[in-house]
């Protein structure tokens, strides 16, 4: 197994709220706990500074980005230009007094065709140019998690007792029911399956049909795997077939190929000391990294599937946040300074 050498790009003030990587590779933003953005791009660090910021989401274009935060207002930057050229998608909300503030902004993701934003118990749709589309959707509690659900060209969020399949145009909102607090999803890339973590040390797992769902359908069940040594916050696919599942300091992945993993244990992977902290996957699910603690510290580790999942390449850095590009040749991490390390094909 090879050693990665990761180097310190800039020092940051604060804990990050969101890093993440441009959809085409060249670009990294964040932002930080106190409201702090900034962005890498063409190798120059730009910083601005927002009142709030919790989440972010890159455009398509891979130049403009969308942050969110508890002042409730949509703050879109443009990463090309020296002053960021910030826009405000619901300027009403500015300035507004915090007891009559919108709810809080806690996720967002850009999609194609339109964003979707989770704001306290909603969903809302919007435009690539910030217009509302249409009436927000409501779960029962806060939302915990958004995700694009690309093979259904929509997205899917998850709060206590209910995940909601929403598309983005014309089509039915689907809905997933469960007595408990669902933390982390994550829809298969063939779109079969929808992946949830849970409070409980579990995992649910449910099956969608290919077709088209009547209305008034009932809801199917889910497989459930428990046994986990701590709450389930990270899931990521790899290729079509292999589900890869974090809780606690137990990293796993389990196999869909077949008849899928009911009745079936996953397979443990090992390699870290302490709690994972993230899991994501890129160059079509072939390649797996993980970071997790390692007394005060923490080790990213880099997998690929040959005959199995095995380890290619390790680092210990001083990080808890991962974002790892979608080509798979390299990562950021975050802790007291922003890390970037190439990776080996």
């Amino acid at each position: 197994m090879r050693n990665l050498r990761a180097v310190a790009v800039c020092a940051l003030d604060q804990n990050l709220a969101a890093l993440e990587w441009s959809p085409d590779g060249t670009s990294l933003a964040w932002a930080d706990l106190d409201g702090g953005i900034g962005v890498l791009r063409a190798g120059v660090i730009k910083r601005w500074k927002s009142p709030s910021a919790a989440c972010l989401a890159w455009a398509p274009d891979s130049r403009r980005f969308l942050t969110g935060g508890d002042d409730g207002v949509l703050r879109v930057w443009d990463a090309a230009a020296a002053d960021g050229a910030m826009q405000v998608w619901n300027p009403a909300a500015v300035g507004v007094p915090a007891r009559q503030r919108p709810a809080a902004i806690g996720a967002a993701v850009w999609g194609p065709s339109c964003v979707a934003v989770a704001a306290g118990k909603h969903v809302e749709l919007r435009s690539a140019t910030g217009e509302l589309l249409g009436e927000p959707t409501a779960l029962p509690a806060t939302v915990s998690a958004l995700v694009r659900d690309p093979a259904r060209d929509g997205f899917i969020a998850a709060g206590y007792g209910e995940a909601v399949a929403i598309p983005a145009s014309a089509g039915a909102v689907r809905t997933f029911t469960w007595k408990g607090s669902m933390l982390s999803l994550s829809p298969s890339p063939d779109g079969k399956y929808v992946a949830i973590g849970c409070q409980d040390n579990s995992v649910l797992i449910w099956q969608r049909s290919l077709g088209p769902v009547p209305e008034g359908a009932p809801e199917p069940e889910p497989m459930r795997m428990g046994g986990f040594p701590g709450k389930v916050q990270h899931l990521a696919w790899g290729d079509g077939a292999t589900l890869f599942t974090a809780g606690g300091d137990a990293l796993a992945t389990w196999s869909f190929a077949g008849r899928g993993p009911a009745g079936q244990d996953g397979v443990g992977l090992g390699g870290h000391a302490g709690r994972i902290l993230g899991v994501q996957t890129a160059r079509r699910g072939r390649l797996m990294a993980s970071l997790g603690e390692e007394g005060r510290v923490a080790r990213l580790i880099c997998w690929t599937y040959r005959r199995a999942w095995e380890p290619i390449a390790s680092v210990q850095l001083a990080a808890t946040t991962l974002a790892l590009r979608a080509d798979g040749r390299g990562f950021a991490a975050a802790g007291e300074n922003l890390l970037l390390a190439e990776i080996p094909d």
